[in-house]
């Protein structure tokens, strides 16, 4: 989907590291500029879920 500078589509990402695995749907959105993308904003449906797999905790 596309708005204006803003382009959206739904994505299926896995990945394993060691024994942690991640498999969820989310979102990404790109900025275009002149046919370039210069920002991108990435949406997970579990972003605890996606943190505690990259072993990121902000909390």
């Amino acid at each position: 989907m596309a708005n204006g500078n803003l382009v959206s589509f739904s994505a299926r990402f896995s990945g394993k590291i060691g024994e942690r695995t991640v498999d969820m749907n989310g979102v990404d959105l790109f900025e275009v500029v002149d046919e370039k993308i210069v920002e991108v904003w990435l949406f997970s449906e579990d972003q605890a879920a996606e943190d505690e797999f990259w072993g990121n905790k902000f909390y």
